[in-house]
């Protein structure tokens, strides 16, 4: 609840300064920039409450959710396993090549 609450009070920021420059006479895009602008500068000085609390709420819910195995992890664990599946330890002197084979009586040391 409190990320939808800061939010909207940044939202509601951002219309009432583009408004504002609006009615000044800048041009749309020029006081759509600056409303969120000053929207964060403003929200940042006058909120930081608020925003510290969608943010705390924010990292219980992500840390809340399983954590997910890198890349590189999972291509490790998958090499490692298939070079243990492809050296077959009854085989004397057996070596895995680079294409993760066995070539027999042959030592690559």
């Amino acid at each position: 609840m409190q990320i939808l609450k800061f939010t909207l009070l940044r939202l509601a920021l951002a219309v009432a300064f583009f408004l504002g420059f609006h009615y000044l006479g800048m041009g749309i895009l020029l006081a759509i920039a600056a409303g969120i602008l000053c929207s964060a500068m403003v929200s940042f000085i006058f909120f930081p409450g608020q925003g510290n609390a969608a943010a705390e709420q924010l990292r219980t819910i992500v840390e809340g959710r399983p954590k997910r195995r890198r890349i590189d992890e999972i291509q490790e664990e998958v090499e490692t396993s298939d070079l243990d599946d492809a050296v077959d330890p009854a085989t004397p002197n057996a070596q895995a090549d680079d294409r993760g084979g066995v070539e027999p009586g042959e030592d690559h040391r």
